[in-house]
């Protein structure tokens, strides 16, 4: 249940941060440690310098989403703290202007 909560908050983070008529990919492979998830869009993206801060409480970057949605900051890092829980990672590479991808990495349970 919390890892669809991940999913849902990823998937609707890049299409909130996106233009209309602009892709959403979700990509699932199996790693040889576990499972990789990445979430890419292809949205406003988020300056390199606000990075690393985007997992806090009530952190936001200074991109707006495309249509005015709100936000208190509280998505990513709860995210981050399911993941966490679940004996995983979560990681974000992105370009300004080009849009952003979340990896998430999960161990393999039970083989």
């Amino acid at each position: 249940m919390r890892l669809t909560q991940v999913v849902d908050n990823l998937v609707s983070n890049a299409v909130k941060f996106s233009e209309p008529d602009t892709t959403v990919q979700l990509r699932l492979r199996r790693s040889s440690e576990g499972w990789l998830l990445a979430v890419a869009d292809q949205g406003v993206g988020i300056p390199t310098d606000e990075l690393a801060h985007l997992f806090g409480a009530f952190e936001r970057a200074s991109v707006r989403p495309t249509a005015g949605e709100r936000s208190i900051g509280l998505g990513l890092a709860i995210t981050k703290r399911v993941v966490e829980a679940h004996g995983g990672r979560i990681s974000v590479t992105s370009v300004v202007g080009q849009g952003s991808v979340f990896t998430v990495e999960l161990p393999a349970v039970g083989g």
